[in-house]
């Protein structure tokens, strides 16, 4: 679950106002020489895409007594992704519709990890897409560990944009608000990101870049465990002019303390996560 928090405008624009962008952002022209879109970009109904979604984790564990252990773990997710208007005579959000077509678990990855995503392909996650990119009530048809690690890379699937839509030269600051369980600590994770992002005019004619970077912080706190962590953030998205994601990649870098209450120790977990997502035929 994701939470929009706050959205404020920055005017990091060197250039005076324009047309179009979010209440209090200045667009400029589009950098080295491409040409901008002419609207303000949202996110808009568009039919079924095809993608594939890879993520590559390495996650240190580091021991009371100082032992680290590592461990590697890549999947590409195959995923059709469609987006569709609400209800006639309603104006809520649009429907967003996320099927998993098949997804191939990296060679190397433990048989542990692997365990998870055996047998996911055919699931469909089903929510709400706001005009800005904000998803909402993303919930998979058939519910399993792997589908539950997955959903929160989905819940991002598109970046948050200022209300009014983007432009190229566009800059503003963002906070989100998620929630997610980490089921092998049966735990619920709160995430707070908090990132400055910036628009320009993409290397394809029509398309438009926007790249992330802010802080996150993590907590979470059950009867036997803490959690405490902090970390970044970067991205990188390219959408067309109806909002439809092109491509994106980015990775987070995030340090957690994990408290046992019983015997009062604790280890510490380093997670790098890029991820990266490509249009496919």
């Amino acid at each position: 679950m994701r939470i929009r928090v706050t959205a404020a405008a920055a005017l990091l624009a060197a250039c005076s106002a324009g047309a179009g962008g979010g209440p209090g952002v200045t667009p400029r022209a589009g950098h080295h020489g491409r040409a901008p879109l002419t609207a303000p970009v949202r996110i808009r109904p568009v039919p079924p895409i095809r993608y594939a979604f890879h993520r590559l984790d390495t996650v240190t564990t580091q021991l009371p007594n100082g032992t680290e252990t590592p461990q590697v773990i890549g999947r590409t997710l195959l995923l059709t992704v469609s987006i569709t208007p609400p209800p006639p005579g309603t104006t809520g959000d649009a429907h967003l519709a996320i099927h998993l077509d098949s997804v191939v678990v990296d060679t190397g990855t433990p048989e542990m990890a692997r365990a998870p995503f055996e047998g996911m392909a055919g699931t469909t996650w089903n929510g709400s897409v706001s005009a800005f990119g904000l998803i909402s009530d993303l919930a998979p048809d058939r519910p399993s560990a792997g589908a539950e690690a997955v959903t929160p890379d989905l819940e991002r699937w598109l970046p948050i944009l200022p209300p009014a839509g983007v432009q190229a030269g566009d800059a503003w600051t963002d906070t989100l608000a998620s929630a997610y369980p980490f089921s092998n600590l049966n735990l619920q994770v709160a995430e707070t990101l908090i990132a400055g992002w910036h628009a320009e005019a993409g290397a394809d004619p029509g398309t438009l870049d926007l790249s992330a970077s802010g802080a996150l912080a993590r907590s979470g706190s059950s009867s036997v465990v803490t959690l405490l962590g902090s970390g970044t953030r970067a991205a990188q998205y390219t959408l067309d002019a109806d909002g439809a994601l092109v491509a994106a990649g980015g990775a987070d870098s995030v340090l957690m303390k994990i408290s046992v209450k019983a015997v009062g120790q604790s280890v510490t977990v380093r997670q790098l996560y890029p991820f990266s997502v490509t249009r496919r035929p």
